[in-house]
């Protein structure tokens, strides 16, 4: 499977006005006539898909099973991709759905028809992280982009200042950057030496009233 730098993988990229489909995915590429999807592939996914308990066998259910692949996928790793990944989260048919195949295709490539995925009964949150995909190293320390306190994280501003008001709100490592406070004017360090020379005075201060006692 290809792998995009731009993106690490995952489809998207941050800028000064929030993420964005990457433009350099493979997803947006003219995609290789070795790679469009065909008749035959569709067909061999379609019937990959009936491993899934009460998935259809009637042929008009296929045939819109089949066109909604055909139009979502962009090219036939994707079409893979996507019946590969559909069989190892969903166990049947009932709960992945039409809806649940384009959930997996929008969560790694661009859909051919531009319609995105919204969340689904089943993953309501988003799927999983899918180990195989290269751009899960990003957890294992690879860098990630790090945005700064002037950076723009939304066209939206009043949405901007709440997020700004939330993140700050939740920041753990406040305390942590707070400036120690300037010290009064005229304050003046102690150090080792202060304090031993302070000691020596008060002991002989003490010699010289046990003198005078005696």
């Amino acid at each position: 499977m290809n792998y995009c730098e731009t993106c690490q993988g995952n489809g998207w990229v941050v800028t000064s006005r929030g993420a964005k489909r990457c433009t350099d995915c493979i997803s947006e590429k003219p995609i290789d006539q070795r790679e469009r999807i065909d008749e035959r592939s569709l067909a061999q996914a379609v019937k990959a898909l009936s491993v899934l308990a009460f998935f259809p066998v009637e042929s008009a259910a296929l045939a819109v099973i089949g066109e909604a692949l055909s139009s979502m996928c962009p090219n036939v790793p994707s079409l893979r991709y996507v019946v590969s990944r559909a069989c190892t989260l969903y166990r049947s048919w009932d709960k992945c759905g039409i809806p649940g195949l384009r959930q997996i295709v929008c969560s790694r490539y661009r859909p051919a028809d531009g319609i995105e995925s919204g969340p689904t009964d089943a993953y309501p949150m988003g799927l999983p992280a899918d180990p195989t995909l290269p751009h899960n190293a990003l957890l294992s320390g690879s860098p990630l982009k790090r945005i700064g306190p002037d950076d723009e994280l939304s066209g939206d501003l009043e949405f901007d200042r709440k997020l700004r008001l939330l993140a700050h709100t939740k920041d753990l490592n406040v305390r942590l950057r707070k400036k120690t406070p300037e010290p009064p004017s005229g304050f003046k360090l102690i150090t080792a030496a202060d304090i031993e020379r302070a000691v020596q005075e008060n002991r002989d201060r003490k010699a010289r009233e046990e003198l005078v006692l005696e």
